[in-house]
C-alpha cells in the first residue's frame, strides 16, 4: 500500500489554482481557458504560455518559481493526463497516515468547501478526526469527487508541511526568509519590512506611503500572506521550537544568542516580537523589563502586577530582618514566570533596598522614606 509521500507527486498535481497566490496576468489567462488544476496548467509547457495574449516572460517565471517552491515538482516534467488508479482513494490517503500526521489541524488546510462545512458541524479539529469518515458516510455518488477532491487536499498540504519542517531547521530567521520567497513580490515585500528582517521594521502606515495606498489596505495584503503561510508546517515547527525554550519559563533574548537556531533573529527586538505576535497570536510575547528583552508566556502587565504585589509584601516586613526573607518572597514566583524571570525581580527587589554595612546581609531600609526614618531611629 502506498504512504502519502508516495502519493504526493501525483496528488500536487490536483492542488486547485485558486489557492496558489499566482500573478494576476496568470490568474486572467486561467479564468480565460477554465483552467482547475495545477495539473491543467503544467500541461502547457512555459514556452506555449509565452505565445498566449498579455503572459510575457516575467508573468511565466514568477508563476514557475512560485509553484516549484510550494510544490518541489519542475514544471518542465510533462504532468499525467490523470491520477494512477486508487491514487485519490480517501482510505489508501487515511490508512497512510502517521501519527504525527494525524495530529496535525486541519483550521488552515485547502479543503473542498462541503468538507470544510461537514468538518465544522461535527467539530473536527485534526486530520485524526477527519479520518473517522467512514465508507456509510460518503456512499452517495454524489460525494465522490469530493473525496477525492480531500485525498489530493490531504496528500498536498502533508508534502507542503514537510518541506516547511525541514526549512525551519536552518534557523528562525534563515528559515522566514526562504519562507518568504514563496509569496508573492508584494506580499514578501510587506512582510520583509513588517518584520524588519531586511531593514528596520515599518509600521502599516508607512509602508502604505512608500506604496501609495491606504495602511488598511497593507493590512489586507499581509493578512493574507500570513493565511498563506499557516496553511503550511512553518508556524507549527516554529511554536515547537517556542515551547522547548519555554518549558522553563521565560527566557533573555540574549541568553538565547547562544543557540544556533536562535541567534540570528534574537539580534533584532523587532523581528523576534513580530514573528511571535503574528505566528503565535496571545501564546508567547516579547518585553521588556529590567533593561532586558525577554521571551515571556506573560505580558508586561503582568509581569509588573507581579512586581508590584512583591513590593507591597516586601514593605511590610518589619525591619532591619535578613535578606533572605526578603528573597523567600521571589520564590513563588518561580512557578509562574519562571526561575530566570523571578531572578530578574529578585535582583530589582535587591537594589531598592538598603544593606548594613556590616556584611550580615541584613535590611535596614527599603525605598528612600524607609531610609530616612531607619537612619533617624538609629
Amino acid at each position: 500500500m502506498p504512504d502519502v509521500g508516495a502519493l504526493a507527486g501525483d496528488a500536487i498535481l490536483g492542488t486547485p489554482l485558486s489557492s496558489l497566490d499566482l500573478p494576476t496576468r496568470m490568474e486572467n489567462f486561467i479564468l480565460r481557458k477554465g483552467l482547475k488544476t495545477l495539473g491543467d496548467l503544467t500541461r502547457r509547457a512555459p514556452g506555449d504560455l509565452l505565445r498566449e495574449r498579455n503572459l510575457g516572460r516575467k508573468t511565466v517565471e514568477a508563476t514557475r518559481r512560485l509553484i516549484e517552491r510550494q510544490t518541489g515538482i519542475s514544471w518542465l516534467n510533462p504532468a499525467p493526463a490523470q491520477n494512477p488508479e486508487g491514487v485519490t482513494h480517501w482510505d489508501v490517503v487515511r490508512a497512510s497516515l502517521t501519527e504525527s500526521q494525524r495530529a496535525k489541524r486541519i483550521a488552515w488546510m485547502v479543503l473542498p468547501d462541503r468538507v470544510r462545512a461537514r468538518a465544522w458541524h461535527e467539530g473536527f479539529v485534526t486530520l485524526g478526526d477527519l479520518c473517522s469518515w467512514s465508507d456509510p458516510q460518503r456512499s452517495k455518488s454524489s460525494w465522490h469527487s469530493t473525496v477525492t477532491d480531500l485525498s489530493l487536499a490531504v496528500a498536498v498540504h502533508l508534502a507542503r508541511v514537510k518541506r516547511d519542517e525541514q526549512r525551519v531547521k536552518a534557523g528562525l530567521l534563515e528559515s522566514w526568509t526562504t519562507l518568504l520567497e514563496d509569496l508573492e513580490p508584494i506580499r514578501r515585500a510587506i512582510l520583509a519590512q513588517r518584520s524588519g528582517s531586511a531593514s528596520g521594521a515599518k509600521t502599516l502606515r508607512e509602508i502604505g506611503g512608500m506604496r501609495g495606498v491606504s495602511s488598511v489596505r497593507i493590512g489586507q495584503l499581509e493578512a493574507k500572506a500570513w493565511r498563506e503561510i499557516r496553511r503550511g508546517g512553518w508556524v507549527d515547527a516554529v511554536r515547537a521550537r517556542l515551547d522547548a525554550v519555554l518549558s522553563e519559563g521565560a527566557i533573555a533574548l540574549d541568553d538565547l544568542a547562544a543557540d544556533a537556531w536562535w541567534s540570528s533573529a534574537v539580534e533584532s527586538r523587532d523581528f523576534v516580537a513580530y514573528v511571535v505576535k503574528k505566528a503565535l497570536g496571545a501564546e508567547a510575547f516579547v518585553i521588556r523589563y529590567h533593561d532586558r528583552d525577554w521571551l515571556s508566556r506573560h505580558e508586561l502587565a503582568a509581569v509588573n502586577s507581579a512586581w508590584a504585589q512583591l513590593r507591597r509584601r516586601a514593605e511590610n516586613i518589619r525591619l532591619p530582618a535578613p535578606w533572605a526573607v526578603f528573597e523567600a518572597l521571589t520564590k513563588p514566583l518561580a512557578a509562574t514566570l519562571g526561575a530566570r524571570l523571578a531572578l530578574a525581580l529578585t535582583e530589582r527587589l535587591h537594589d531598592v533596598v538598603q544593606l548594613e554595612d556590616s556584611g550580615d546581609h541584613r535590611v535596614v531600609a527599603f525605598g528612600r522614606g524607609r531610609q530616612r526614618r531607619a537612619r533617624a531611629h538609629l
